[in-house]
């Protein structure tokens, strides 16, 4: 896992842990090489146990270069850890390039439908209740003027959520414009989220059928 750092922004107020902007570099390259919309942050941890931000000014003037919201100019950026679910990020995309005869190199942006951090989706969706940093806690507009083909929606049925499901709409809405993987109407895809697609359902004949589909999109 050398070749992998696993980049993000990450802030903790009132008791909640909020990660956003997260970035997965495979290799040396910063060319942004697609883009991924899941649930929320998991267990990706701080690499260092202080917590300790990034301080080499050379991958801090690489890593600015995401950086054109205001919340997001004034926080510190951290080197997480590859969890399981980046894990399958990586495959799903190499899977894609590999079909297309290049090997991936660059950076995955990850986007969530909501940016409070907890393993347990549940107690996430929870907190939503509580005194949130709107700001914080949503990049909606943000993240879908950001986005950079090719795009995997992995977010399952949460979209159902009435506190989620019109950021949902709206991020379905601007990735179909230019993903013919999907099918019309939100309601009619399955929206498997990666673990599952690379993973626990990689042998089903839908996640088949949704890796190829997911595949054919041109570069």
């Amino acid at each position: 896992m050398r070749d992998i750092k696993v980049y993000t922004h990450y802030k903790c107020e009132n008791g909640i842990d909020y990660r956003w902007r997260t970035i997965i570099q495979i290799g040396d390259s910063w060319d942004i090489r697609g883009t991924i919309f899941m649930k929320n942050p998991g267990s990706s941890d701080s690499i260092e146990s202080s917590n300790k931000s990034i301080e080499d000014s050379v991958v801090l003037e690489k890593l600015r270069t995401f950086d054109d919201r205001r919340t997001s100019l004034s926080c510190e950026w951290y080197e997480f850890s590859v969890d399981r679910t980046m894990i399958s990020v990586i495959n799903l995309f190499k899977a894609y390039y590999e079909a297309h005869g290049k090997q991936l190199s660059g950076v995955i942006q990850i986007f969530n439908l909501f940016n409070i951090r907890d393993a347990n989706l549940w107690n996430a969706i929870d907190r939503l209740k509580g005194n949130i940093v709107e700001d914080l806690a949503f990049t909606t507009k943000y993240d879908i003027d950001h986005i950079v083909p090719p795009v995997y929606i992995g977010w399952g049925y949460i979209w159902k959520n009435p506190t989620l499901r019109k950021n949902a709409e709206e991020i379905f809405k601007a990735v179909k414009n230019n993903n013919s993987y999907l099918c019309d109407g939100i309601q009619n895809n399955k929206f498997y989220h990666p673990l599952y697609l690379m993973v626990y359902g990689k042998n089903r004949e839908k996640c088949k059928e949704e890796m190829n589909r997911f595949k054919k999109i041109k570069l």
